[in-house]
């Protein structure tokens, strides 16, 4: 399974606003620990981000309303990481620099941390299985 959330990531949930990642367990099902800013509440959530194991993925790493809801991983800026998009079959390895307006990955060109930038329609920080 994918990890999305690890320790010390800060989250968001629609129903308790902002907290903290306080504990990661891979064999538990709702192995995700939030320490929420209000009120010091905390609360358990699925891997992939769910606080009922039937209900929709609701922790996220940016702050949302229900207009717009994402639910991406946090990438920084510079990052390497694996794109593809529907003219190339295989997958390559480009330069991070942000997500745009529609949460598609935008990479530099070349290896450089500046000039052109081309906007993918996939994405994976680890190598993809294909």
């Amino acid at each position: 399974m994918k990890t999305i959330f690890k320790k010390g990531d800060r989250v968001f949930d629609y129903l308790f606003g902002w907290g903290t990642v306080i504990s990661y367990y891979k064999s538990f099902t709702y192995g995700v620990e939030v320490k929420f800013d209000n009120y010091g509440r905390k609360e358990s959530f699925t891997h992939d981000g769910r606080y009922d194991l039937k209900g929709n993925r609701t922790l996220s790493h940016t702050e949302y309303t229900l207009e717009g809801f994402t639910q991406r991983e946090a990438i920084e800026e510079s990052t390497p990481i694996y794109v593809k998009d529907r003219d190339h079959s295989s997958w390559v390895i480009r330069i991070f620099s942000h997500f745009n307006e529609k949460g598609l990955p935008v990479c530099y060109a070349d290896g450089n941390l500046s000039g052109c930038t081309i906007v993918w329609e996939e994405y994976s920080i680890e190598k993809p299985k294909c």
